[in-house]
């Protein structure tokens, strides 16, 4: 086996260069002509690699793109959903701050009422203090003139006495 794969090697090589020879032959049949030729094709294939590889990278960057999309997509619906339950609940609270504001002017005006009552008490006691201040001063002259009596009288019990 091993004999037979040198043979096959040697075949191998030999035809190799046979196939080398017969392109160098058919480049200087053709000439200058075949090797421009040549060249135009070796400069085409380099450019249609450079295009495929360019389409290679916009297929991905088209891919990429639509996953982005997608994504977005996903996340619009989201802050969707997530924007109506908001004003959900913004409609509930300024709901609630209308009846806030309702209770709101309604203990403003008992409040109202009651520094009015407040009022007219201060100004009920205020008069109920000056009648006391004035009974309480005929008081003390009533007891001023007791007191007085009093002490006449003793002075007189003593001056009799």
């Amino acid at each position: 086996m091993t004999k037979e794969t040198d043979k096959l090697r040697e075949k191998s090589t030999a035809i190799t260069e046979q196939i080398k020879e017969l392109q160098n032959k058919i480049l200087e049949v053709g000439g200058v002509r075949l090797r421009a030729i040549q060249s135009r094709v070796t400069t085409t294939k380099g450019l249609l690699d450079l295009a495929n590889e360019a389409i290679t990278k916009a297929e991905v960057g088209q891919a990429k793109a639509q996953r982005d999309v997608d994504k977005l997509q996903k996340a619009i619906e989201g802050n969707k959903a997530t924007l109506g339950e908001v004003e959900a609940e913004l409609e509930v609270v300024e709901g609630d701050l209308v009846s806030i504001t309702g209770d709101l002017e309604v203990i403003r005006g008992k409040v109202q009422e009651a520094m009015d009552a407040s009022t007219d008490v201060q100004d009920a006691l205020g008069e109920s203090k000056k009648e006391l201040d004035e009974k309480l001063e005929g008081i003390n002259g009533f007891r001023a003139l007791e007191v007085g009596w009093s002490v006449s009288g003793l002075r007189s019990s003593k001056e009799t006495g």
